[in-house]
């Protein structure tokens, strides 16, 4: 473990593979960001239908997503 180094003491905006070290292509990243977006989106939905407005159960699920990254 200790010859991957520190991942989280990088300085870099690049996201780096942990175990190869090799930098994620710039789509993938973009991949990603927007996958958290929509994520980040549908958990505050899920928030103010379920527990702030109450006009969702809350054993009702977020939906799934089935988003692909770009291949690198």
């Amino acid at each position: 473990m200790e010859e991957l180094g520190r991942p989280f003491e990088e300085e870099s905006e690049e996201i780096i593979g942990l175990d190869s070290k090799e930098i994620v292509d710039p789509s993938t990243v973009e991949d990603l960001k927007k996958a958290q977006k929509i994520s980040q989106q549908q958990f505050q939905v899920f928030i103010k239908e379920c527990l702030v407005e109450r006009t969702t159960s809350i054993d009702n699920t977020i939906q799934h997503n089935c988003l692909k990254l770009s291949a690198s």
